[in-house]
């Protein structure tokens, strides 16, 4: 396999959503997405970005105890909620750790 079998990319310098640079958004280790032609938004958002404003497929891992949900209305209906992350972004939580969380951030 030679070099002309891949396209070269540069990697954004932040994200177009949150503002985060590369680094900070993940975007250099882990990609980005960037919305199509069809929406004249020509962008490059962070995956946590793109997944929030819908343009990826949606689905959650908590950030507690790594469960796994694919469904959105699913999870709502099961009690996983959203918190505030100390990066900037949001930390998917499900029901369990959702409690544990919601009491530490009261300090009960």
């Amino acid at each position: 396999m030679s070099n002309e079998d891949f396209d070269i990319v540069e990697v954004p310098r932040r994200c177009a959503g949150c503002g985060r640079d590369a680094d900070a958004s993940g975007m250099r280790h882990v990609g980005w997405a960037v919305r199509g032609v069809e929406t004249g938004d020509s962008g490059a958002y962070c995956l946590g970005c793109a997944a929030e404003l819908r343009f990826l497929p949606w689905s959650a891992v908590c950030a507690g105890c790594g469960r796994e949900t694919e469904d959105e209305d699913a999870a709502e209906d099961a009690g996983w909620r959203f918190f505030g992350g100390f990066s900037g972004g949001f930390m998917p939580m499900c029901p369990d750790c959702a409690q544990v969380e919601a009491h530490r951030r009261l300090g009960a």
